[in-house]
């Protein structure tokens, strides 16, 4: 006997599978061939209009991880100052660094820095799918906290001179920013579907 849909564990379909890993190959075709800049461009336009176009059951548990893990992962390559832009974008896979010694070796954390990241935001995107969470607004947050923080972050400096001294590129500067508009957007989006769907169920249990 099969248990209620809302029980079942998220579905990763063929469409799923086909469209993610069109897409993990999209970004390292990117950087190969059309170069760091107009690569991360285009990554970035994709990011905001996937969840606008793609409408599977369970969206964000599987485009949450490879989202914020591509993101971080290419923010590695250029990470600011004493790795700080790196360190703030990968907030959700830093912990990782509480439990293992990896004495120092940046290189050597990397790949479970990633992994542990990826696992956190994926709760996350399970709760934003069991929520039915609307993904124009996740990505309307999204876009609008990643271009505020960009400028907030390098506009703060009194030049692009400066600005480009202090942490090397503009990459230093949009990756961290996208990756922590994904978190706030990601609870902002989760906050407000929560007490919305909450505050329904105040109401129809009050009419009835």
């Amino acid at each position: 006997m099969q248990g209620p849909a809302n029980l079942r564990p998220p579905q990763f379909g063929l469409r799923s599978l086909f469209v993610l890993t069109g897409a993990i190959a999209l970004v390292f075709g990117l950087y190969r061939i059309a170069g760091d800049r107009i690569g991360l461009t285009l990554f970035g336009a994709f990011m905001v209009t996937l969840p606008f176009v793609w409408r599977p059951r369970w969206f964000f548990v599987w485009y949450l991880p490879f989202a914020w893990t591509a993101v971080a992962w290419i923010n590695f390559a250029h990470p600011g100052d004493e790795y700080g832009g790196f360190a703030g974008g990968s907030l959700a896979g830093l912990w990782i660094l509480l439990v293992f010694d990896f004495s120092g070796n940046i290189n050597l954390a990397l790949p479970p820095v990633l992994l542990a990241g990826a696992a956190t935001v994926s709760i996350f995107g399970w709760l934003l799918d069991k929520l039915r969470a609307p993904r124009p607004l996740w990505g309307v947050l999204f876009a609008g906290v990643a271009v505020s923080l960009f400028c907030w972050s390098f506009f703060s400096f009194p030049s692009v001179e400066r600005a480009l001294a202090k942490n090397g590129s503009y990459e230093a500067y949009i990756l961290p920013s996208m990756n922590l508009a994904l978190y706030v957007a990601t609870l902002a989006t989760l906050a407000g579907t929560g007490l919305y769907r909450l505050a329904r169920r105040l109401r129809s249990r009050t009419d009835s």
